[in-house]
């Protein structure tokens, strides 16, 4: 909607920090439970702790989830009978290389290696989603979703695999869309229809994936002419979706144009992301979110890490776009060690602390419409450029809403 010259409406990322105070696992707790969490002598976890010392010692820095499951999908491709194959279903460097140990091509172990990864990924996932209850601890965090949704014409993507903000506005009685409608072939599923999408006045997309998503049960030949086949659909089990993944479905993984293959699952993740978006509902969302930027004047974003160059790329252009109607609230999170190590210059502080890094300053640059935002860069929160038209709070998103939400709701809709 514009009111005088300007679009209102907000548009709002969520990254894996945006759940951490309804129980979400960070990073490092998915990381270890996968390399660590079983501690068994027998495959893959071996083979998993084996590939992360590996990887650890290679990037002189502790690797992640992201980077085990990215070294596995790329490792699979050489199991493959290379010479055997024709150009377009081989990698180029595979005439360039020699495998030094045998044991890390080894199908069986990268396969079940893969599969691990993926339901420790779930089950980490499913275990706060299925706790999350609006009116007991969540309050908070259910009542600000409604609060924004009800307030603003909002667009949600959240980063994350679970479905907390819809069951917050079904149990508040909020209408959103979300790009499926019900199968009148399949009970307890849903198919994609992005109809409604583009059109909606509230949207709230799993931007990556969901342990929600699955493939189809069965095989049959029914919507072949309307759906392909890695097309995902939205179940409302999360454990009778999980009962699709995998190879037992039939299906393998998806082959790019450069002759590689990546993992084909309803959750994105590893570090090869834009290769796999080209599957319902994931390619209509991420063409849905760079309208997003140009139609809505205020942007939300909330424990991000700036990590996907993909999303970078779209929201650093929103003060370009909307100039001086530009709103955008950064909410992160600063422990006490963070705070500790503080410098004016951002620059400086990224080399102290993992705090801030490259891609997070230049978005504070941009949004701020400061090309030295160091020489206003003081602890206060919430921190406020000199145009005011961005602020960033420090204390986590449920420290934030319940000092600040009025405030934030206000500037998002100014």
């Amino acid at each position: 909607m514009k009111i005088g010259g300007r679009s209102i409406g907000v548009t709002v990322i969520l990254g894996a920090g945006a759940a951490i105070d309804i129980g979400a696992p960070a990073t490092l707790r998915i990381t270890d439970m996968i390399t660590k969490g079983h501690l068994s002598r027998s495959e893959p976890w071996v083979f998993i702790r084996e590939l992360k010392e590996k990887l650890d010692d290679y990037y002189n820095c502790k690797a992640n989830f992201e980077d085990l499951l990215h070294c596995v999908e790329t490792l699979l491709n050489y199991t493959r009978p290379l010479k055997e194959l024709n150009s377009k279903h081989k990698p180029v460097l595979g005439e360039f290389m020699q495998i030094i140990d045998p044991k890390y091509i080894n199908h069986l172990n990268l396969y079940k290696s893969k599969i691990e990864i993926l339901e420790t990924i779930f089950e980490e996932i499913r275990k706060y989603d299925s706790k999350f209850n609006v009116p007991e601890n969540h309050k908070f965090y259910s009542n600000f979703w409604s609060d924004l949704c009800n307030l603003v014409s909002t667009d949600i993507y959240n980063l994350n695999y679970d479905r907390t903000i819809q069951n917050s506005l079904i149990e508040n009685g909020i209408e959103f869309e979300e790009g499926f409608i019900n199968d009148p072939l399949r009970e307890n599923v849903k198919k994609f229809n992005p109809e409604n999408l583009y059109s909606a006045s509230n949207k709230v997309v799993n931007l990556h994936g969901s342990i929600y998503f699955g493939f189809k049960k069965d095989l049959s030949n029914e919507d072949l002419l309307n759906y392909n086949f890695q097309d995902l659909y939205l179940h409302l089990s999360s454990l009778d979706a999980k009962e699709t993944w995998g190879r037992k479905t039939g299906r393998s993984d998806i082959l790019t144009q450069s002759g590689e293959k990546v993992i084909s699952s309803p959750i994105i993740t590893g570090l090869r992301k834009l290769e796999k978006l080209n599957v319902a509902p994931f390619n209509f969302y991420h063409s849905l979110l760079p309208m997003s930027i140009v139609n809505n004047s205020s942007l939300l974003i909330i424990g991000y890490s700036f990590g996907d160059d993909h999303i970078n790329s779209y929201i650093e252009k929103h003060r370009l776009i909307h100039g001086k109607s530009s709103k955008v609230c950064l909410i992160t999170f600063m422990d006490k060690e963070d705070k500790k190590t503080w410098h004016h210059n951002i620059s400086e502080m990224s080399k102290l602390t993992g705090f801030i890094n490259h891609e997070m300053f230049s978005f504070i640059a941009k949004a701020s419409n400061e090309s030295n935002p160091e020489t206003t860069f003081e602890y206060k929160n919430p921190h406020e450029s000199r145009d005011k038209n961005f602020r960033m709070y420090f204390g986590g998103f449920k420290d934030t809403v319940d000092n600040y939400k009025k405030e934030i709701l206000e500037f998002l809709n100014s």
